[in-house]
């Protein structure tokens, strides 16, 4: 810690920051602009002594500390400054977690703002509190009208980059969304065997075959396997209330589908169309079409 120049009451600047007072001066001999440390230890809540033999001890602070007399109409009175380009380092080496929770929030305040304010009062020759009108500093009425565009143009172009981002997110979303639905339906239908639910979901059955339908049809085809020697295998589910679902070799169901549909409801046939082609279809899913069975006439 180095002993300073004395200083006169006029070089003292004084700042108002949320009820308390800033002081920082100059040392014409080096340059160097120190920060009071004294009044802002004391507004955060913090002790004073304590906090002065912690930057003592700390060979990063302590070179960079002095001590000024200022002569006052009281008489002289000592004041620790400590160089402003440390005041940041030394606000955040603060644990806000060690302080009284009625406390964080104004050291917090200190640790956000108070070290910007003094060096934009030295290096800009104004001081702006960015939640009100109030500016310190030479130039009050220019200054106010600078930052307020500053701020304006800011905010916007904020708002901007925000819009695109949002903008980007979605369309990258929904590129996503397509994508993995393609890749799952290529994934069905690359498969040798599937359960008869996948099979309803790949051709856009599942209207038309409700699954009342799809159990029906399930226990029908696990003994018309059987009975051809035809193998079935259980593949585990997550999404239903059992746990396992039988797959079948897939052009064992594309074989048997239409022909068990006509035996049970006298419909001819189970017929995939194209999307486009809505007018022929009997339900609401443009995918598919029932054709009703013709019948004969009975003998008389």
């Amino acid at each position: 810690m180095t002993i300073g120049k004395d200083i006169t009451p006029a070089s003292l600047h004084s700042i108002a920051f949320h009820g308390h007072e800033l002081q920082s001066w100059k040392d014409e001999r080096t340059g160097i602009i120190y920060g009071a440390l004294r009044p802002i230890v004391e507004a955060m809540g913090l002790a004073w002594s304590s906090q002065l033999q912690r930057l003592k001890r700390d060979a990063l602070y302590a070179d960079r500390l002095s001590v000024f007399v200022v002569n006052t109409e009281a008489g002289p009175r000592e004041t620790v400054g400590l160089d402003l380009e440390l005041l940041p380092m030394f606000l955040a080496s603060i644990n806000r977690a060690r302080v009284k929770g009625t406390l964080q929030p104004t050291l917090l305040i200190f640790q956000r703002e108070c070290a910007k304010v003094l060096a934009d009062y030295w290096t800009r020759g104004v001081a702006i509190n960015p939640r009100s009108a109030e500016v310190t500093g030479p130039w009050d009425m220019l200054a106010k009208m600078v930052e307020s565009g500053r701020q304006q143009a800011i905010e916007i172009a904020v708002l901007k980059d925000e819009q695109t981002r949002q903008r980007d997110e979605q369309l990258q979303q929904q590129a996503e969304i397509i994508k993995t639905q393609d890749m799952a339906l290529m994934a069905l239908r690359s498969q040798q065997w599937l359960s008869i639910r996948q099979h309803c979901v790949m051709y856009n059955l599942s209207v038309q075959m409700p699954e009342a339908l799809q159990n029906d049809y399930g226990r029908w085809l696990r003994g018309y396997c059987a009975e051809k020697g035809i193998p079935v295998y259980k593949i585990m589910t997550a999404d239903r209330q059992w746990r396992e679902e039988n797959t079948y070799p897939s052009q064992v169901i594309a074989d048997t589908l239409n022909g068990w549909l006509m035996r049970r409801s006298g419909q001819q046939a189970l017929t995939i169309l194209p999307a486009a082609d809505e007018g022929h279809s009997m339900t609401h899913d443009p995918g598919v079409a029932y054709t009703p069975r013709r019948r004969g006439r009975g003998r008389g």
